[in-house]
């Protein structure tokens, strides 16, 4: 029997991830339990409610030069090595010739895992460097790449190589709900949850404030009010008008997201994806909102949703236009006069999901390495 592992490093407390990959790992120990999670962190042990069996904490020695460029690497390979195992999915991604001389040593199976336009991102974040540094030593990297996991088929084709590659999306771990945890838009009132790890360009915050700021002028008689979780604070939009009714959360957990949920009308995914030139995703805060059965609108084309059948999502154009508040109070009032119809596409979706067949997926790829 092969020895895999996942393996991650988390070089500051991300909260979205971290619970993304403690769900993995939960879904993959029902599956096989002799299969191990290896999270790598720099500062301090991260925090989470309940920790998965299988999943371990290594915390990384303090090096000369900053770590995640060159000597992470090093060490991380010689720890997989020592450990012997046969085959590691990670998302360490090649961005120096580093990454390529270390991991030619490697004496397993390597496959990485790729959640978007890498290129892409650095040049939207303005980090002109690394997306040079990227793109020079992608070919020397993808040598010592056995195999590629990409959440999109966009990336997939930026990705592609002359080794195996295969596109899974990503699921959730759901916790147990009876019913969608959310209000029905009756008109006067409408309460929006929104949530993110971290500020970036690509979630469309300002968009999505703009368009709010817009409905309340064109539409005085409706109360908006908005919640937004994560580490994100209201400082940070000193430069654009905010929406009246808006409270800063700051990081919450599942238990408290799913009260602000049964409390919204509706929740927003990611709205700027136009700003990294893409137009696929699936991100985790959409899996978020179908597993709570939370309406959302959200602004890509997404593998796991039909557009034009699947209630729980509203698709909006992947630019910078303003919402149209008339087309989304359209959408929410069909929700109420469908529930039915909305209770069943809420199960199949959760179903779809899920990180027990995503991870099925991801083993029955790792045998054809």
């Amino acid at each position: 029997m092969r020895r895999i592992a996942f393996l991650y490093l988390l070089p500051h407390n991300m909260s979205g991830l971290l619970n993304k990959i403690n769900s993995q790992a939960e879904a993959v120990y029902g599956l096989d339990r002799n299969i191990e999670f290896i999270i790598f962190h720099e500062l301090e042990k991260p925090v989470l409610n309940s920790i998965s069996p299988n999943l371990v904490f290594e915390k990384l020695p303090k090096f000369v030069f900053k770590t995640g460029f060159f000597f992470t690497t090093k060490y991380v390979v010689n720890y997989v090595n020592q450990k012997k195992y046969d085959l590691i999915f990670s998302r360490i991604y090649g961005f120096s010739p580093f990454f390529f001389f270390f991991f030619k040593k490697r004496k397993f199976k390597f496959i990485v895992e790729y959640h978007t336009k890498i290129v892409n991102e650095y040049l939207a974040l303005g980090r002109h460097d690394l997306a040079l540094t990227y793109w020079t030593f992608k070919k020397l990297s993808d040598l010592v790449i056995d195999g590629k996991i990409c959440v999109t088929g966009e990336i997939a084709k930026i990705e592609s190589f002359n080794k195996p590659i295969v596109t899974i999306t990503n699921g959730f771990n759901h916790k147990k709900l009876d019913l969608p945890a959310f209000q029905y838009f009756k008109g006067s009132s409408l309460r929006i949850l929104m949530i993110c790890s971290k500020l970036q360009p690509w979630h469309g915050i300002e968009r999505f404030f703009e368009s709010v700021v817009k409905w309340e002028v064109s539409d005085r008689q409706l109360n908006v009010k908005i919640d937004i979780v994560g580490e994100i604070f209201k400082n940070s939009f000193d430069h654009i008008k905010l929406p009246k009714h808006i409270l800063f959360h700051g990081s919450k957990n599942e238990n408290e997201i799913i009260e602000l949920a049964k409390n919204a009308n509706m929740g927003v995914s990611t709205l700027g994806l136009f700003l990294k030139n893409m137009d696929e995703a699936c991100p985790l805060k959409s899996r978020e909102y179908i597993s709570m059965g939370l309406p959302f609108i959200y602004g890509y084309k997404d593998q796991d949703i039909n557009s034009t059948i699947d209630l729980l999502g509203f698709n909006v154009p992947n630019d910078n236009s303003l919402l149209i508040l008339e087309n989304i109070m359209e959408w929410l009032h069909k929700i109420d006069t469908n529930r039915d119809q909305y209770f069943l596409n809420w199960l199949e979706l959760r179903k779809k999901i899920s990180w027990e067949s995503k991870m099925q997926q991801f083993l029955k790829f790792a045998d054809e390495i």
